[in-house]
């Protein structure tokens, strides 16, 4: 099978370390963004920044990173892992800090959605199916993509847009980043475009989402599939596309993969950086799950996965 997986690491995350390492990487620790053709001003247009924080943060050192993509028995959220003092926590690390009656705060892909707290868990007992942890909640809203955070934790949220999906400029980078990776005709299906400041500069990014699969039930990939999401940055006079995920299939012959498809789920400043962090949702034929990407600058780095590959 040739499955060309890009999942950029600028920092790494091992499960026996507290967290990313403090000192960031040299753009040489990762492969170049694909440069494409500077577009017309109103690709990327420069905007005033709407910057909304919560919570109290010089109180709080710790919060768990919940997930809830859509409503489910118990109100349950996945454990996704956690912070503390600027680390990042796997759900593993963070077992003898989440308890019972805990408080946390909720927030929608549209912001502050609301506050709970955990009625039921299992984290003292064997993890649940491919070891993924869940805690019950009394949060009933049926509301997806859910992120919950400790009570009190600061969080910045900030408002985006939603672009088509068929504007031509966003069209044509996506077929151009999958030319770069081998697809030699490629037949582009964006799901998903959201434009917003990320970095808090007054400079907009873009994200793009496309997915495509030929084949519909998630057993099998062929050449020309592929699950994307890029962002489109401004750096210098240049518009780059730096892939945040992505799974592009060139091989020739059919086989059978359960390829995983990603989306975009949420974007939000959890470790307290400034800069929004990029929640994706995960699925695939009887598995789903949630990584969580940092971005700094070109960089992109995971920083917390709890998905099912069984």
């Amino acid at each position: 099978m040739k499955c060309t997986r890009t999942i950029l690491l600028s920092f790494l995350l091992a499960a026996c370390a507290p967290g990313l390492p403090s000192v960031s990487p040299s753009p040489t620790d990762m492969p170049p963004a694909t440069k494409v053709v500077p577009p017309s001003p109103t690709e990327l247009p420069t905007s005033t920044p709407t910057e909304i924080a919560t919570g109290t943060p010089s109180a709080i050192e710790f919060s768990p990173i919940l997930y809830r993509r859509y409503l489910f028995r118990y109100y349950e959220f996945q454990v996704v892992g956690g912070i503390q003092n600027g680390h990042w926590l796997t759900a593993d690390e963070i077992t003898d800090d989440v308890q019972l009656g805990q408080a946390f705060d909720i927030y929608a892909p549209y912001g502050l959605a609301g506050a709970a707290s955990i009625v039921d868990y299992g984290f003292h007992m064997e993890p649940a199916l491919c070891g993924i942890y869940y805690v019950g909640s009394d949060y009933a809203p049926d509301i997806p993509n859910l992120i919950g955070v400790a009570q009190g934790w600061n969080v910045t949220y900030r408002p985006w847009q939603e672009l088509p999906t068929d504007a031509p400029v966003y069209q044509q980078a996506v077929a151009d980043w999958l030319l770069s990776q081998g697809i030699a005709q490629p037949d582009v299906k964006i799901t998903r475009i959201l434009r917003v400041d990320i970095e808090g500069d007054g400079v907009d990014e873009v994200f793009i989402n496309a997915s495509r699969f030929l084949e519909e039930t998630g057993h099998m990939t062929e050449q020309g599939d592929y699950s994307i999401i890029l962002m489109r940055k401004l750096v210098g006079n240049s518009v780059v596309t730096v892939p945040i995920v992505a799974d592009v299939y060139i091989s020739s012959i059919a086989e059978m993969t359960f390829p995983f498809t990603y989306s975009l789920a949420n974007l939000l400043d959890l470790n307290q950086d400034g800069i929004l962090d990029v929640i994706v949702e995960v699925a695939r034929w009887e598995g789903n799950g949630v990584i969580i990407y940092q971005v700094g600058g070109v960089n992109v780095a995971q920083a917390l996965i709890s998905v099912c590959t069984e």
